[in-house]
């Protein structure tokens, strides 16, 4: 994929919940090796967002989604100089996931409260305050 200086990604991400706790997975490979994110990546040319949504979640975790469209987040990270238009989903967790080895060394539940104070990869703090501020709306 060619990316010049004005390359702009779109991109998906997905908040699963289980027992009001948010999973992340501490990433294997870079960018933002060893850190915390949430689950998601690059839609593929020709793929619907929501079957990129499924397909990630498929090959990160191993297990299948039912994925419900949240909102869109412009991802401006000053890190690493890049900006994708990213595209969130949400499900609930039922299934028992097997982390892809190559992709993530480790996953966990966390608490939204205690999430927002963890310093997450790509500009995913900012997305957990808008998750947040969803959830007090409803």
């Amino acid at each position: 994929m060619i990316r010049g200086k004005d390359y702009i990604g779109i991109a998906v991400g997905i908040i699963l919940t289980k027992n009001d706790k948010i999973l992340i997975i501490k990433r294997a490979k870079e960018p933002y090796k060893d850190w915390w994110a949430l689950p998601g990546g690059n839609i593929e040319f020709g793929e619907t967002a929501e079957k990129a949504a499924i397909r990630e979640i498929k090959e990160e975790l191993g297990i299948d989604i039912k994925p419900k469209f949240l909102f869109f987040h412009d991802g401006l990270d000053k890190r690493r100089n890049t900006h994708y238009v990213e595209l969130w989903f949400s499900d609930q967790l039922n299934n028992k996931i097997t982390p892809k080895l190559d992709e993530i060394l480790k996953t966990k539940l966390i608490k939204p409260k205690e999430l927002s104070k963890t310093n997450l990869a790509f500009t995913h703090n900012k997305v957990v305050n808008k998750y947040q501020k969803i959830l007090k709306k409803i």
